[in-house]
């Protein structure tokens, strides 16, 4: 394997820079509409940016000469003298896929430095501008010139979102790669342009989102240009994020149909979808308001569909109305027969209306089943799930409970605030009390959110009235027009205090695709919540939580993960790979061709094969050599180079092959120094019946470690356990390292005895660590494989790594 990063210049010094200079130019576009401190930041950030620059012009031009180099290197043709053709042909594809990388970085590099100077210029014609429209505003609010420091205001904002148009098109918003590793926005702004990882604006309009596996997943309908955009051209978009402002496009979740016969054909209305997962069955499972095509809004349906993976695809399986032949829970008896019907009734009187709130179309619908429109999905907290529509014509919303897999209504339904006209239901939960946030029906256009609480979700139900407050300048609309959006869902936020985020959709139906996203804190006033606008914010004005996210404790936030929910190669971002005979005279060549995600899971797979040992020199005495071929294959993954850590919670779920000869991992090593000074932590180490759980740290001798480890035969547990999954655990601070399985803890290191032995006096657990997976085979620990059948596999649903937050006061 040829190195990238000579000692010279290391691959840390290059994303260093990288990283300051990306970090600075982005910050510009962050920091572009705020109004606090903006010439003392501008000045800094200048100085900033001219230093980012020259780090990365110096670092560039030695990476440059190096990697130009090592582009022109040619294979020595006497090692390839024991390969196959078939090896030598894998070998060759495998040096140019490193070549072509290298070749990207050299590009890369140029493309940054071209844009240098045209940023440069545009920022300073910008500022220019914006100062002279500023002069303008103040002698214009000086002779009281009301309408004029308006429109120049208006101006000025025109001119942040033309500065931040052009840096797109200089490419400086079009999330790289190495920009959505760094994250690129670290602030909501509501009613702006949302641009996902490809630079291009989130299209998941009436949206909803479901956190699973540290991660929030945003499902919404996917428009398109023009007026027919409102229809269902092409399905329920997805989008991943794990810190809500970023968000990384994972594609169609749901597509229409082909088929004319299909209740989803191209050219339905699909609206407001909404995923949940349910823990009973471990499917995904989506519901949404359907219009069958061609019927306007007649058809009044909800769809559901379903996948065994959070990003789908998903599988429709049919729509329907709820609720057929059941009466609502809360519909007295006497109402269930009426005299009057919906052609005797002049609509709109005041006898239509008492009739209306008298149940006039629960009775209509009875047979058929009622109607659903605007819909969302709430799971309380003992997992019951429950679907709310706007029912009745838009007069009267329906909560509904859906069946213990979330496939079906069982018939428990009740009505909630009959004939108050609401659509666009949100529902939430906090300190025991439901809050349901609504609007009134007026199509496309905006009007006054209402907002109602209650005990239970049974009700009854009490109106609170507009919670809105404030006035949006991008359009001059206030609380009487919800700021010029419509509830689609109010999200939760893992790890703060009373943290909840109400997500507006401004609907833009000339051009359906150019909808923007108003998202928004809740207040809790009284037994109330109050929504306030805000032109920009961010998650600190949240207090941090007692108890955070899934499987985490107290104090702990996640800042990253790997979910394996991309089928193929590992991400190339989280992951990079070890090749050939690596350590402990394990029997497995390692290499990438091993591993892969599949259905939600990391794979590593060992395998029986014979592969000629590039190599191998008769008569060494080094054991890499001594072998003319390997007889395994394997693959060890690890973050070296793209994520490390310092203390926190890292957590594997994963199952592994318990059988002989297998000796699968999932631990860490440290990036300071060679080992065992660096540092190893064993959170999962298995071999020849045993668990273990292990740390360890150099000694006086080099090369030899001082261990703290504990060994637990799993004949102790049941006899299932190995075909079960578990939950691996590190709890690492300043003090102490704590191993776990499934919550048991197997081992404690007292950070304060591992001081290494060496002239530095260094303590390895103090400092940054990367994550290593792999499944080696035999060796001086694994034992004899002889007796194995192959395929072995060791299956990894997730790795996550939590951090504490600095507590904010």
């Amino acid at each position: 394997m040829l190195r990238l990063f000579p000692s010279s210049i290391t691959e840390k010094t290059f994303v260093s820079a990288v990283s300051i200079f990306l970090v600075f130019m982005l910050s510009l576009v962050v920091s572009g509409q705020s109004g606090r401190n903006r010439r003392e930041r501008d000045r800094q950030q200048r100085q900033a940016q001219r230093d980012a620059v020259e780090v990365l012009q110096e670092e560039a031009e030695k990476l440059k000469a190096i990697l130009d180099k090592e582009l022109r290197r040619e294979f020595d043709p006497q090692s390839f003298r024991h390969l196959s053709a078939e090896q030598r042909t894998r070998l060759m594809e495998e040096w140019f896929k490193e070549h072509a990388e290298r070749q990207r970085v050299v590009e890369a590099i140029e493309q940054q430095m071209a844009k240098i100077k045209g940023l440069q210029e545009l920022r300073s014609e910008h500022d220019e501008i914006v100062q002279k429209l500023k002069a303008i505003k103040e002698v214009a609010a000086q002779e009281e010139a009301d309408l004029t420091v308006e429109c120049l205001a208006a101006l000025i904002e025109a001119r942040e979102e033309a500065y931040e148009n052009m840096l797109v098109k200089l490419g400086f918003q079009t999330a790289s790669e190495r920009d959505k590793e760094l994250g690129y926005r670290d602030l909501f702004k509501p009613g702006k342009l949302w641009s996902d990882n490809q630079g291009i604006h989130i299209n998941a309009h009436g949206g909803g989102i479901l956190f699973h596996g540290g991660v929030y997943y945003w499902f919404g309908e996917h428009k398109t240009e023009g007026p027919g955009g409102n229809q269902a051209n092409v399905g329920v978009h997805c989008y991943s994020s794990t810190d809500l402002y970023n968000w990384k496009d994972e594609g169609v979740a749901l597509s229409v149909s082909e088929k004319p016969d299909s209740d989803i054909v191209k050219g339905c209305v699909i609206e407001r979808p909404k995923v949940i997962h349910c823990r009973k069955t471990g499917q995904f499972v989506m519901w949404f308001h359907l219009e069958l095509k061609g019927q306007g809004y007649n058809a009044a349906r909800t769809g559901v569909a379903v996948s065994n993976k959070v990003i789908g695809p998903y599988r429709y399986l049919r729509s329907l109305r709820p609720n057929a032949g059941v009466w609502p829970e809360n519909f007295p008896a006497n109402q269930r027969t009426g005299l009057a019907s919906e052609e005797t009734l002049e609509s709109w009187s005041d006898a239509w209306v008492r009739e209306v709130k008298n149940g006039l179309f629960v009775r209509r619908d009875f047979a058929g089943g009622q109607m659903a429109r605007d819909m969302t999905l709430f799971v309380d907290d003992d997992g019951t799930a429950y679907h709310i529509h706007a029912s009745e014509e838009n007069l009267t919303l329906h909560i509904s409970e859906l069946s213990d897999d979330y496939l079906s209504f069982t018939g428990r339904y009740i009505r909630v605030l009959p004939g108050g006209h609401n659509e666009a239901p949100a529902l939430f939960k906090r300190k025991g009390k439901y809050h349901l946030l609504t609007s009134g029906c007026t199509g496309w256009n905006p009007n006054a959110a209402r907002s109602a609480v209650a005990d239970s979700i049974w009700g009854p139900w009490k109106s609170q009235g507009n919670p809105c407050v404030g006035l949006n300048p991008q359009n001059v609309m206030g609380p009487e027009k919800t700021f010029g959006g419509q509830s689609t869902f109010v999200l939760p936020v893992r790890g703060k205090q009373d943290a909840f985020i109400a997500m507006f959709d401004m609907w833009r139906p000339r051009n359906a695709i150019d909808g923007r996203y108003l998202w928004l804190p809740v207040q809790f006033v009284d037994e109330g919540i109050k929504i306030e606008w805000a032109n920009e914010w961010d998650l600190s004005i949240f207090k941090d939580q007692v108890t955070t996210m899934e499987s985490s404790s107290a104090g702990y936030t996640l800042v990253w993960a790997d979910e394996f929910n991309q089928d193929g190669p590992p991400d190339p971002y989280n992951w990079t790979y070890e090749h050939g005979f690596v350590r402990n005279r394990e029997l497995q060549w390692y290499q990438t061709d091993n591993a892969r995600s599949e259905d939600g899971l990391l794979i590593i797979e060992g395998r029986r094969e014979r592969l000629a040992n590039p190599s191998y020199t008769p008569g060494s005495r080094d054991w890499r050599r001594k072998d003319e071929y390997a007889e395994y294959t394997s693959a060890c993954l690890k973050t070296m180079g793209r994520h490390e850590w310092t203390y926190g919670r890292f957590e594997m779920r994963g199952r592994i092959d318990t059988r002989s000869g297998l000796w699968p991992a999932f631990w860490t090593l440290g990036s300071a120094r060679e080992w065992p000074g660096c540092g190893e932590i064993d959170i999962m180490e298995y071999y020849r019946g045993m668990l273990l759980a292990n740390a360890c740290w150099a000694s006086e001798k080099r090369w030899t470690a001082v261990w703290d480890d504990i060994r637990k035969p799993i004949k102790e547990y049941d006899e299932e356990w190995s075909s079960r999954f578990h939950v691996w655990r590190m709890d690492w601070d300043e003090d102490f390292i704590n191993l776990y399985v499934d919550d048991e803890l197997l081992n404690t290191i007292d950070l304060s005895t591992t001081i290494n032995a060496t002239s530095d006096k260094a303590n390895p657990f103090h400092e940054p660590h990367y994550v290593l997976l792999n499944l080696a085979i035999g060796g001086t620990n694994g034992g004899n494989p002889s007796e194995t059948t192959f395929p072995a596999r060791f299956e990894i649903d997730y790795v996550r790594v939590y951090q504490k937050q600095k507590t904010i006061d």
